[in-house]
């Protein structure tokens, strides 16, 4: 059984089921050397901010690969809905990558629920992470997919001590929080 994800645009509202009737799916923790794609899909990403996103998952020992259409812009919004969705499916499709960050949070995520691929997330699932507006995406995947994603630290948030601690032992080491 899979669930139907739809969004509502008007007055910025979404209607998810609470609960998967799909299995819950965890992906594969990190190992060094690991592939993230980097995706955008609400607020605009910045050419000069990928040194920094590079520089930032480098040092925890993973590579970074952009999708297409990471850079663009539509309006005030990281790129045309159906491709940024594009994007993200194609990340889930990729087998090198074993996660998605998102560049930034901003407003748009729910625009483009709809045009994700549900099933083809839960046969390739990836670690997600994000905070913000992206909370809207991580809400539907679960549902949709049975997949468990990742509330933290977006590629441009501000990587301190505590939150590289937070996310290697939960993404790497997968220890649980409490």
């Amino acid at each position: 059984m899979t669930t139907k994800v739809t969004a509502i645009n008007n007055h910025f509202q979404i209607i998810i089921s609470a609960v998967s009737p799909l299995p819950m799916l965890k992906a594969t923790r990190f190992k060094v050397g690991d592939t993230v794609a980097l995706v955008s899909f609400t607020s605009i990403a910045f050419k000069h901010e990928l040194k920094y996103i590079n520089l930032i998952l480098s040092k925890q020992k993973l590579k970074v690969k952009v999708a297409t259409h990471t850079l663009d812009k539509y309006g005030y919004l990281a790129g045309k809905d159906i491709d940024c969705a594009a994007d993200i499916n194609t990340m889930f499709a990729d087998e090198e990558v074993k996660a998605l960050i998102t560049s930034r949070s901003g407003w748009g995520s729910s625009r483009i629920l709809s045009l994700l691929n549900y099933n083809l997330i839960r046969k390739n699932p990836k670690i997600i992470i994000d905070y913000s507006d992206i909370t809207a995406l991580l809400l539907a995947i679960y549902p949709g997919s049975g997949l468990v994603t990742f509330h933290g630290s977006s590629a441009t948030s501000i990587w301190n001590k505590f939150s590289v601690a937070y996310l290697k032992d939960i993404l790497f080491e997968e220890k649980a929080m409490s």
